[in-house]
C-alpha cells in the first residue's frame, strides 16, 4: 500500500481504505474506499477503482456518497 498523497484534501483523505500505487509496474493508482463510501457514477457497491492520475483521483472523489449495499450495512453491525 502506498501513501496517500498530501494533495488529497483532508476531508476526501478520510474516505480512502487504501492507495495502491501500481503506476511503476504499468498499472494503474488502485482507490479503496472507506466502508460506507461508494463511488457514485459506478453506483451503490462499487468500493474500489483504477485512475491514471492523482488529478482524476482528486476529482473523482468529490463525486462519493455514503452507501448503504448490502456489503457496507454488514460492516456498520
Amino acid at each position: 500500500m502506498s501513501k496517500i498523497p498530501n494533495s488529497i484534501p483532508k476531508k476526501l483523505r478520510a474516505r480512502i481504505q487504501s492507495w495502491d500505487d501500481e503506476r511503476g509496474m504499468g498499472n494503474s493508482l488502485i482507490v479503496s474506499l472507506n466502508d460506507g463510501w461508494h463511488w457514485i457514477a459506478e453506483g451503490e457497491g462499487v468500493h474500489v477503482r483504477g485512475f491514471d492520475t492523482i488529478a482524476e483521483v482528486k476529482n473523482d472523489l468529490r463525486d462519493t456518497a455514503p452507501c448503504n449495499c448490502k456489503e457496507c450495512r454488514g460492516a456498520s453491525a
